[in-house]
């Protein structure tokens, strides 16, 4: 399968960010996507994730309102566990 280019793009990202730079937004859109409906779906408070989380409130509203360039993969993997959810990473395309 060959890569997005400049040309032709498959999003946005594409057009805005180097392949590496484009794919890490995407890994971090999709964490935070996850966490936000699962807040949802739960009907956890702020209250509720500051102590969840071990955040303090602007750091959860900031989460909750989709500030992503506040949160490093790190970040959102760890708010995830702390949610009770594991994340599993898949390595793809060499060799296959």
């Amino acid at each position: 399968m060959k890569r997005p280019s400049k040309k032709n793009p498959s999003s946005a990202l594409d057009l805005l960010f180097d392949a590496p730079q484009s794919a890490e937004i995407r890994r971090r859109a999709d964490l935070l996507h996850w966490i936000v409906e699962f807040v949802k779906a739960n009907d956890f408070s702020q209250k509720d994730l500051c102590t969840i989380l071990d955040m303090k409130q602007p750091h959860v509203s900031a989460l909750l309102n989709g500030k992503i360039s506040q949160f490093s993969l790190e970040k959102l993997i760890d708010v995830v566990e702390r949610l009770g959810a594991k994340v599993e990473l898949e390595v793809v395309g060499f060799g296959t």
